[in-house]
């Protein structure tokens, strides 16, 4: 056991330590108990086997990024955003399939586009780079009931 700022910390036990301890454990049950204490030994150490087997790999799936699995959680409660989550998806699972190297940089390229597009959007900013979208989103705007002012900015 390794010493933690004072204290002794349990779950710092090298996986080498808890072999050796264990082993020298089952020779001492093995040489000196009945049969009766050795089958009682053989299935608790089975169900400690089980367990830590299973506490390892929901924590190897946990440790990957949890937070991104509350952001599915998220997305889907918005009809329209799940939706489109859910084609960009299919999309980029038909992506993967594709091996050709010179295709595959070309579409991570205009994914990284993409992406930036998207943080731009969630911050809440829209950007037109072709002047007849820009016109048809503009006479939209100014057709709104609610719309009293109206500020633009435009860059070459």
């Amino acid at each position: 056991m390794r010493r933690q700022q004072g204290r002794w910390n349990f779950w710092n036990l090298r996986p080498l330590h808890v072999v050796a301890a264990l082993s020298g454990f089952t020779c001492a049950i093995w040489l000196f108990a009945t049969p009766w204490y050795l089958v009682g030994y053989a299935c608790l150490l089975l169900s400690a086997l089980v367990g830590l087997t299973l506490k390892l790999g929901l924590t190897v799936e946990s440790e990957q990024k949890p937070e991104l699995l509350q952001v599915l959680f998220d997305v889907a409660h918005d009809r329209d955003i799940s939706q489109l989550h859910a084609a960009i998806a299919e999309s980029l699972l038909e992506l993967t399939q594709q091996t050709d190297p010179i295709f595959r940089q070309l579409a991570i390229t205009r994914l990284q586009s993409v992406s930036k597009d998207c943080n731009l959007l969630g911050e809440g900013v829209i950007e037109f780079v072709s002047t007849e979208s820009w016109r048809v989103v503009y006479e939209e705007l100014l057709l709104c009931p609610g719309f009293l002012l109206y500020l633009s900015v435009a860059y070459i």
